[in-house]
């Protein structure tokens, strides 16, 4: 008998990634995926795009305060997390 691979996880990630995408995030929630987010500011600026890590709160606008809005564009670990690029002592554990 030959193992299969469950691909079933990834597939709901990617679906759970994808309903991110479309979710609004506001000032001072949790930020629960790394990546780029496009930054929707209340009249003062037009759209732009930031990177904010995992476990950070989405901060409020200097101008428009608690009206900021975040949308997830796409995931993006963080460098440390790449085999390539993860230090020396971590990659010997």
């Amino acid at each position: 008998m030959v193992a299969r691979a469950f691909s079933a996880p990834r597939k709901h990630l990617a679906r759970a990634r994808d309903e991110m995408a479309d979710e609004v995030f506001h000032p001072a929630a949790r930020v629960l995926e790394s990546g780029v987010y496009q930054v929707q500011h209340y009249r003062h600026r037009l759209y732009h795009e930031v990177s904010i890590a995992r476990g950070g709160i989405f901060p409020m606008c200097s101008e428009c305060g608690s009206n900021v809005r975040f949308r997830l564009v796409r995931t993006a670990p963080p460098i440390e997390s790449d085999r390539n690029f993860a230090s020396r002592k971590r990659r010997a554990v």
